[in-house]
């Protein structure tokens, strides 16, 4: 019994033909050979690589009959990818779980500063003008939500100035011709 490593090694040399003195001598036929060695080497390469690309091809094609299956079964994990919104329901849902104010406070502060100087002189601290910015805020989104509500009991999408007052007359706050 022979160990593994002398039968490898001599099937190498039963596949290899013993090279001739008339070779070694002639150092261009050795180069030629070389080269068709190398060719051949490129070749199995390179029917290497088309037996991968078509083993790939057909998992592709058996991958989608393993997805009938999967989806035909119950047990089975759901996909979990997030869901793709369209931008501006994006930017809403970013709003709704943002805590920060949406007016900016520098604008704001300028504007509470100039309706203060047509009544007198006044000075405030920082934190109630932070407070006025945030109840301010809160009353436009109360607003906008029960005329957006208005708007859906008359069937249409699109906000209209007409729902705003309606809901501003309702509220108390103005005569509905008033605009």
């Amino acid at each position: 019994m022979l160990s593994e490593s002398e039968q490898s090694t001599i099937e190498s040399n039963a596949e290899s033909p013993p090279q001739r003195s008339s070779q070694r001598k002639n150092p261009q036929k050795q180069q030629s050979q070389e080269q068709s060695t190398s060719k051949n080497s490129q070749s199995t390469q390179s029917k290497k690589q088309q037996k991968d690309v078509s083993s790939k091809n057909q998992r592709k094609q058996a991958e989608p009959q393993q997805r009938e299956v999967q989806e035909k079964g119950k047990n089975n994990k759901t996909d979990k990818r997030k869901k793709q919104y369209p931008l501006h329901i994006k930017e809403i849902m970013r709003l709704q779980k943002s805590t920060e104010n949406q007016i900016p406070k520098l604008p704001f502060t300028r504007l509470l500063k100039e309706i203060l100087q047509k009544h007198g002189d006044f000075r405030m601290q920082s934190t109630a003008v932070a407070a006025i910015q945030e109840a301010t805020e809160l009353y436009f989104v109360q607003l906008f939500d029960d005329a957006y509500k208005l708007t859906l009991h008359r069937q249409r999408v699109t906000l209209h100035s007409s729902d705003i007052s309606l809901v501003l007359y309702i509220r108390g706050q103005t005569d509905p011709g008033v605009r």
